[in-house]
Formats: C-alpha cells, structure tokens, sequence
C-alpha cells in the first residue's frame, strides 16, 4: 500500500514539475477521494466503493525462512487485509515445494504447537510460546525468534517483539546467542540474513 501511494505522489509530482507549476511545500489531508477502475480494453470509467478494490488487491510480504544457519527473506502474496496471525500461520505452513527444494525451511513448520498466541498492541507485538517451545536445540530456537521476529517488523507496524511464556517476560538470545532483557528488533537478527 505504501508503495502504490508513494509511486502515486511520485509521477503526481513529475507530471506537475514538468508542467512549470510550482509544487505546495505544506502538506495537507485529502478528503472524499473516489476510487476509478478501468478495464481494458474500453475506455469506460465506473467508479467503484474502496471496500470492493480493497477485497480484491493482494499484498506482498516478506517471510523469513531458514537456510543452513542463517535466514533469507522471501516475497509472498498474501490477502492485503493479512493479521500477525496470518503471518505467524505463513510461517507454520512453510516455504512452497520449490523454495523448499533450494534449501529453505522454517522452524515453525507444521509445529503450531510451539506459539499459543500473538497480540499486537501499538508498536509491539506480543507472542505467546508454548512449552514445547524449550524442547528446541538453541541455535533453532535462535533461528526461530529470527524468523518471527524479522517476519513481523517487516510486515506490521510494530518495531519490536515481545516473547512471553507462562505469563512470563523471556529473556531471549539474540542472533550470537547474547540474552536480550527487552522486545527483540531487527537488528538482534539482521547478522543471521548474512549466515544462509
């Protein structure tokens, strides 16, 4: 979405530029903006409610998979209304077969036992591990809070991710296996996406 906006304003600007008027240097909210669809190959315009283009667009994410003992991030089509929980069950479900035949893996996959739940409040997202959750190996628990944690800040306006177990506070290892005492953020992982 932002990148269509941002594209939108870009020729929006070039086009005005390019026609010697001069641009405003205040910003300013545009209100009732009506959303036009056109299909090929007429040139008939029908205007169309928002609520029936947003059903119909898809989004792209980024999905953090594994691969040896580092990450790769890989675009996916989603629904564009996705949730944290969308992202968490693209992670469950895996990379498709033909990312999986390059070597890529999830530590999630089908192990939707290992997450009890997620909320997103303000600029945090909060993940529930399950028990079995310490049965994991470190360095697989570290490449799993890699892989949440890099999915949701790329996909969801948060900029952390909180781990929680037993109503309990986590204090996980970062990418080099060093406990972090606060929400986890890119930059505890990012080293991993230099690993795979």
């Amino acid at each position: 979405m932002r990148l269509r906006s941002l594209a939108l304003f870009t020729a929006l600007f070039v086009s005005i530029s390019g026609c010697g008027i001069s641009v405003e240097t205040n910003s300013r909210q545009i209100t009732d903006v009506e959303v036009i669809a056109i299909s090929a190959p007429t040139t008939t315009v029908a205007a169309m409610p928002s609520e029936s283009m947003a059903e119909k667009r898809n989004s792209a994410v980024i999905a953090y998979f594994i691969r040896g003992e580092g990450l790769v991030g890989k675009a996916t089509v989603v629904d564009s209304q996705f949730l944290a929980t969308d992202l968490i069950n693209l992670l469950i479900e895996g990379p498709s077969s033909d990312l999986t035949a390059k070597g890529l893996r999830s530590g999630l996959a089908q192990r939707q036992d290992l997450i009890d739940d997620i909320l997103v409040e303000n600029d945090l997202a909060r993940l529930k591990l399950s028990p079995q959750f310490n049965d994991l190996p470190g360095i697989e628990q570290i490449l799993v809070l890699g892989q949440i944690t890099l999915t949701l800040v790329a996909n969801l306006e948060v900029i952390g991710v909180e781990f929680i177990q037993d109503e309990n506070v986590l204090i996980v290892p970062d990418a080099r296996g060093k406990p972090i005492a606060r929400p986890s953020t890119r930059s505890d992982y990012v080293e991993l996406l230099m690993k795979s």
